[in-house]
C-alpha cells in the first residue's frame, strides 16, 4: 500500500479525522470496518490512510509530527480510542493554525507562537482571566464555544507577542 503522507503537502491540509473504512472481506461479501486516517485538503480532495499495521500507524505519527502544531513526543500510539482523541485534538489546533494565519497575515511557521503553545494559553489563562475556567478540560473546552475561537486565538496571539 502506498504512503499517502508522501504526496501531501502540510500546508494543504484542513482538516484530519479518525474514520472507520468498510472492507468486504472475502467472496461470501462479509465486511470489516478497518481504522484509518482522513485527510481533507484545501480543494476539498480526501486522503484515506489505514491504520492496521504498525508501520502505517508509525506513518501517521510521523506526518501528524510535519504538521508542527504540537510538540513531537505528544504524538504516539497507546489505543485506537486515544489515538482518535489525539487526532480529534490536532484537527482543533489544525483550526487554530488557520485563524493565527488569518489574525497576523503571516504563514504559521513564521508567527513564531505553535497551535499547542495558543490552545493551552486559552485553557490556562485567558478562561482564568475571563472568570470561565473550570475544574475539568472537557467543561473548559465547551465554555470555549460560547465565544468564537477567532477571539480567542486573536487575544492569545496579543499576550503571546
Amino acid at each position: 500500500m502506498k504512503n499517502i503522507f508522501e504526496i501531501i503537502k502540510t500546508e494543504n491540509v484542513t482538516s484530519i479525522e479518525m474514520v472507520a473504512i468498510c472492507t468486504e472481506c472475502n467472496e461470501n461479501k462479509n465486511t470489516e470496518t478497518l481504522p484509518a486516517l482522513k485527510v481533507t485538503m484545501k480543494d476539498g480532495e480526501h486522503h484515506i490512510h489505514h491504520l492496521v499495521k504498525g508501520f502505517q500507524i508509525h506513518e501517521c505519527n510521523e506526518f501528524l509530527r510535519s504538521l508542527n502544531l504540537t510538540e513531537a513526543e505528544q504524538i504516539f500510539f497507546s489505543t485506537y480510542q486515544e489515538y482518535a482523541y489525539k487526532v480529534k485534538y490536532i484537527n482543533n489546533l489544525l483550526e487554530i493554525k488557520k485563524l493565527s494565519e488569518q489574525i497576523t497575515g503571516k504563514k504559521y511557521d513564521d508567527i513564531g507562537i505553535s497551535a499547542n503553545k495558543i490552545h493551552s494559553y486559552i485553557l490556562d489563562t485567558l478562561l482564568v482571566r475571563h472568570r470561565m475556567a473550570m475544574k475539568n478540560y472537557e467543561s473548559a473546552t465547551s465554555v470555549l464555544e460560547g465565544r468564537p475561537l477567532e477571539e480567542w486565538v486573536s487575544e492569545a496571539i496579543a499576550d503571546l507577542t
